[in-house]
Protein backbone atom coordinates (compact mmCIF):
# COMPACT_ATOMS: atom_id res chain seq x y z
CA UNK A 1 0.00 0.00 0.00
CA UNK A 2 1.15 3.82 -0.86
CA UNK A 3 1.22 4.23 3.06
CA UNK A 4 1.54 8.29 2.70
CA UNK A 5 -1.68 8.38 0.32
CA UNK A 6 -3.75 6.53 2.72
CA UNK A 7 -3.31 8.57 5.27
CA UNK A 8 -3.59 11.21 3.99
CA UNK A 9 -7.33 10.16 2.23
CA UNK A 10 -7.74 9.53 5.89
CA UNK A 11 -7.00 12.85 7.01
CA UNK A 12 -8.96 14.71 4.49
CA UNK A 13 -11.92 12.93 5.89
CA UNK A 14 -11.15 14.06 9.68
CA UNK A 15 -9.42 11.15 10.87
CA UNK A 16 -6.26 11.17 12.97
CA UNK A 17 -3.76 8.66 11.59
CA UNK A 18 -0.80 6.59 13.14
CA UNK A 19 1.50 4.49 11.22
CA UNK A 20 2.59 2.14 13.25
CA UNK A 21 4.61 -1.23 12.71
CA UNK A 22 3.49 -4.29 14.41
CA UNK A 23 6.63 -4.54 16.35
CA UNK A 24 6.45 -0.78 17.69
CA UNK A 25 2.70 -1.45 18.87
CA UNK A 26 2.35 -0.67 22.65
CA UNK A 27 -0.16 -3.13 24.23
CA UNK A 28 -1.30 -1.31 26.88
CA UNK A 29 -2.56 1.96 25.10
CA UNK A 30 -6.40 2.13 25.42
CA UNK A 31 -7.51 1.06 21.67
CA UNK A 32 -11.22 0.79 22.22
CA UNK A 33 -13.23 1.75 19.20
CA UNK A 34 -9.95 2.67 17.94
CA UNK A 35 -9.48 1.91 14.02
CA UNK A 36 -7.07 -0.42 12.47
CA UNK A 37 -6.79 -0.82 9.07
CA UNK A 38 -3.95 -3.47 8.70
CA UNK A 39 -2.06 -5.64 6.10
CA UNK A 40 -0.89 -9.55 6.03
CA UNK A 41 1.69 -12.02 4.39
CA UNK A 42 1.95 -14.76 3.05
CA UNK A 43 5.12 -15.63 3.81
CA UNK A 44 6.89 -19.22 3.86
CA UNK A 45 5.04 -21.77 6.64
CA UNK A 46 2.54 -18.74 7.74
CA UNK A 47 4.87 -17.98 10.58
CA UNK A 48 4.80 -14.06 10.51
CA UNK A 49 1.28 -14.16 9.36
CA UNK A 50 0.46 -16.20 12.76
CA UNK A 51 2.28 -13.02 14.64
CA UNK A 52 0.07 -10.75 12.58
CA UNK A 53 -3.07 -12.92 13.57
CA UNK A 54 -1.81 -13.00 17.57
CA UNK A 55 -1.72 -9.31 16.89
CA UNK A 56 -5.13 -8.60 15.46
CA UNK A 57 -7.44 -10.84 17.76
CA UNK A 58 -5.83 -9.38 20.48
CA UNK A 59 -6.22 -5.40 19.50
CA UNK A 60 -9.61 -7.03 18.54
CA UNK A 61 -10.56 -8.26 22.55
CA UNK A 62 -9.04 -4.66 23.23
CA UNK A 63 -12.26 -3.52 21.57
CA UNK A 64 -10.15 -2.33 19.03
CA UNK A 65 -12.29 -2.06 15.01
CA UNK A 66 -9.84 -4.31 12.55
CA UNK A 67 -10.31 -3.72 9.06
CA UNK A 68 -10.94 -6.07 7.79
CA UNK A 69 -12.46 -8.45 11.15
CA UNK A 70 -10.25 -10.80 12.51
CA UNK A 71 -11.94 -13.53 10.95
CA UNK A 72 -11.24 -12.68 7.11
CA UNK A 73 -7.90 -12.11 8.05
CA UNK A 74 -8.09 -15.82 9.86
CA UNK A 75 -9.37 -16.71 6.57
CA UNK A 76 -6.63 -15.74 3.94
CA UNK A 77 -4.34 -18.48 3.08
CA UNK A 78 -6.26 -21.00 4.89
CA UNK A 79 -8.68 -23.04 3.17
CA UNK A 80 -9.64 -24.89 5.96
CA UNK A 81 -11.49 -21.94 7.36
CA UNK A 82 -12.38 -20.78 4.12
CA UNK A 83 -14.91 -23.68 4.12
CA UNK A 84 -15.83 -23.15 7.43
CA UNK A 85 -16.42 -19.35 7.14
CA UNK A 86 -18.44 -19.67 4.02
CA UNK A 87 -21.32 -22.47 5.79
CA UNK A 88 -22.14 -19.59 7.44
CA UNK A 89 -23.23 -17.62 4.35
CA UNK A 90 -26.41 -16.65 4.16
CA UNK A 91 -26.50 -17.06 0.52
CA UNK A 92 -27.63 -20.39 -0.05
CA UNK A 93 -25.85 -20.53 -3.67
CA UNK A 94 -22.71 -20.18 -2.21
CA UNK A 95 -23.04 -23.60 -0.40
CA UNK A 96 -23.00 -25.89 -3.32
CA UNK A 97 -19.59 -27.08 -3.03
CA UNK A 98 -19.80 -29.92 -0.17
CA UNK A 99 -16.72 -29.91 2.09
CA UNK A 100 -15.38 -31.76 4.87
CA UNK A 101 -12.63 -30.41 7.09
CA UNK A 102 -10.11 -32.82 8.59
CA UNK A 103 -7.29 -32.33 11.13
CA UNK A 104 -4.94 -35.71 9.52
CA UNK A 105 -5.73 -38.92 7.57
CA UNK A 106 -6.54 -40.74 10.84
CA UNK A 107 -9.94 -38.84 11.21
CA UNK A 108 -11.28 -39.84 7.67
CA UNK A 109 -13.20 -42.76 6.53
CA UNK A 110 -12.73 -43.22 3.23
CA UNK A 111 -16.04 -45.94 2.24
CA UNK A 112 -18.76 -42.37 3.06
CA UNK A 113 -17.99 -40.45 0.28
CA UNK A 114 -19.13 -40.74 -3.41
CA UNK A 115 -16.45 -40.57 -5.59
CA UNK A 116 -14.19 -38.95 -7.46
CA UNK A 117 -13.53 -36.39 -4.79
CA UNK A 118 -11.14 -33.20 -4.53
CA UNK A 119 -8.75 -32.89 -1.71
CA UNK A 120 -6.38 -29.87 -1.20
CA UNK A 121 -4.20 -29.26 1.66
CA UNK A 122 -5.59 -25.54 3.93
CA UNK A 123 -2.54 -23.47 2.36
CA UNK A 124 -1.26 -23.24 -1.19
CA UNK A 125 -2.28 -21.34 -4.15
CA UNK A 126 -2.27 -22.02 -8.26
CA UNK A 127 -3.70 -25.47 -7.58
CA UNK A 128 -0.71 -26.41 -5.62
CA UNK A 129 -1.86 -29.11 -3.12
CA UNK A 130 -5.05 -30.14 -4.74
CA UNK A 131 -5.69 -33.86 -5.98
CA UNK A 132 -8.35 -35.64 -7.48
CA UNK A 133 -9.11 -39.32 -5.91
CA UNK A 134 -11.75 -41.55 -8.31
CA UNK A 135 -11.97 -44.45 -5.51
CA UNK A 136 -11.29 -44.89 -1.59
CA UNK A 137 -7.91 -46.66 -2.99
CA UNK A 138 -6.94 -43.14 -4.48
CA UNK A 139 -7.86 -41.22 -1.88
CA UNK A 140 -5.67 -43.43 0.89
CA UNK A 141 -2.86 -42.88 -1.46
CA UNK A 142 -3.63 -38.94 -2.01
CA UNK A 143 -3.79 -38.62 1.87
CA UNK A 144 -0.69 -40.97 2.42
CA UNK A 145 1.27 -37.59 0.05
CA UNK A 146 -0.07 -34.91 1.69
CA UNK A 147 0.74 -36.20 5.47
CA UNK A 148 4.18 -36.59 4.04
CA UNK A 149 4.69 -33.49 2.76
CA UNK A 150 7.62 -31.63 4.18
CA UNK A 151 6.67 -29.72 7.46
CA UNK A 152 8.82 -26.72 5.70
CA UNK A 153 7.96 -25.49 2.22
CA UNK A 154 11.57 -23.82 2.17
CA UNK A 155 13.67 -25.52 0.11
CA UNK A 156 16.42 -24.69 2.51
CA UNK A 157 15.47 -26.33 5.48
CA UNK A 158 14.31 -29.74 3.70
CA UNK A 159 18.05 -31.55 4.39
CA UNK A 160 17.95 -30.44 8.29
CA UNK A 161 14.71 -31.29 8.22
CA UNK A 162 15.00 -35.08 7.11
CA UNK A 163 18.60 -35.22 9.59
CA UNK A 164 16.54 -34.23 12.53
CA UNK A 165 14.36 -36.99 11.91
CA UNK A 166 16.46 -39.74 10.95
CA UNK A 167 17.98 -39.01 14.04
CA UNK A 168 15.02 -39.54 15.79
CA UNK A 169 13.88 -42.25 14.61
CA UNK A 170 17.50 -44.10 15.46
CA UNK A 171 16.91 -42.78 19.20
CA UNK A 172 13.08 -44.12 19.08
CA UNK A 173 14.19 -47.45 18.13
CA UNK A 174 16.84 -48.11 20.84
CA UNK A 175 14.88 -46.06 23.40
CA UNK A 176 11.30 -46.58 22.56
CA UNK A 177 9.33 -44.54 24.59
CA UNK A 178 5.24 -44.60 23.85
CA UNK A 179 4.30 -40.97 24.61
CA UNK A 180 6.56 -40.16 21.81
CA UNK A 181 5.16 -42.15 18.73
CA UNK A 182 3.08 -39.51 17.25
CA UNK A 183 5.88 -36.64 17.83
CA UNK A 184 7.39 -37.29 14.04
CA UNK A 185 4.10 -37.61 12.44
CA UNK A 186 2.92 -34.94 9.90
CA UNK A 187 -0.35 -33.81 10.82
CA UNK A 188 -1.20 -31.60 7.99
CA UNK A 189 -5.01 -30.14 7.61
CA UNK A 190 -7.00 -30.86 5.02
CA UNK A 191 -10.62 -30.52 2.85
CA UNK A 192 -12.32 -32.86 0.95
CA UNK A 193 -15.08 -31.78 -1.60
CA UNK A 194 -17.06 -33.10 -4.08
CA UNK A 195 -16.06 -33.34 -7.77
CA UNK A 196 -17.99 -30.70 -10.24
CA UNK A 197 -17.52 -32.25 -13.48
CA UNK A 198 -17.00 -29.80 -17.04
CA UNK A 199 -15.81 -26.71 -15.22
CA UNK A 200 -14.26 -24.54 -17.86
CA UNK A 201 -11.99 -23.14 -14.68
CA UNK A 202 -11.38 -22.47 -11.05
CA UNK A 203 -12.19 -18.71 -9.63
CA UNK A 204 -11.43 -16.47 -6.50
CA UNK A 205 -13.67 -13.85 -5.87
CA UNK A 206 -12.78 -11.11 -3.39
CA UNK A 207 -15.91 -9.14 -2.54
CA UNK A 208 -15.77 -5.66 -1.12
CA UNK A 209 -18.15 -3.45 0.23
CA UNK A 210 -21.74 -3.64 -1.36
Amino acid sequence: MDLSRVKQRFIEYGFQVDIVKFSDLNFYDNFLNVFILYHTTEDTGQFYKRYIEDIIFYLQLKGAIVLPEYKYLKAHHNKGFMELLRKTFRNEELKTIDSYYYGNSDDISPNIYDYPLVVKQVSGAGSSGVLLAKNRFELTKVLKRISQGYMFENVLNIPIYFVKNIIKLFFNKIYPNKHMSNVNKINRPFIVQNFIRNLPGDYKVLYFGG
